[in-house]
Parts: C-alpha cells; structure tokens; sequence
C-alpha cells in the first residue's frame, strides 16, 4: 500500500523515484542515534515515508538532498550503491 501511494505522489507531482544506498542510510541513521520521529521530523516526511525509504532505497531526488545535508554527504555519496 505504502509503495502504491508513493509511486502515485511522486506520479502526481512530477518527481522521478531516487536511488540511494539503503545499507549507508541504515548505517548513519544507526549511527547518529536519533529516533524514527526525529529523523522523519527533520526530513519533513511521514515515519511511514522514512520506513519505506530506508528498506526500499527510494525516495525523491529532493528527499535524497535532504538527507544528504542531514548526514552532510553528497547526494553522489548517498546514491553510490558499490
């Protein structure tokens, strides 16, 4: 349902799906021992968004630069999948 709804969002809004490196965002999310709120808060998104995006790696390229400045990568950095 969630993927549905995202698919439909970014449909709705012209926004293409963004690869990021799933295993790198659950390291830094990990790392900075913040909570699910905290996180979804400051990356203005739902807890459900932020669960969708750390276990499918997708979101929006404008949710990837928001994350990216949260951990203070690049989106380069964050999209590298090895």
């Amino acid at each position: 349902i969630v993927s549905t709804y995202l698919v439909k969002r970014y449909a709705d809004t012209g926004q293409e799906s963004f690869n990021i490196n799933r295993l790198l965002l659950k390291h830094l999310t990990q790392k900075s021992n913040h909570t699910v709120d905290t996180i979804a808060e400051s990356w203005f998104i739902s807890k459900r968004q932020y669960q969708y995006v750390r276990a499918n790696g997708r979101t929006s390229k404008s949710n990837a630069a928001t994350i990216a400045k949260d951990f203070g990568i690049t989106v380069d950095d964050l999209s590298w999948i090895p």
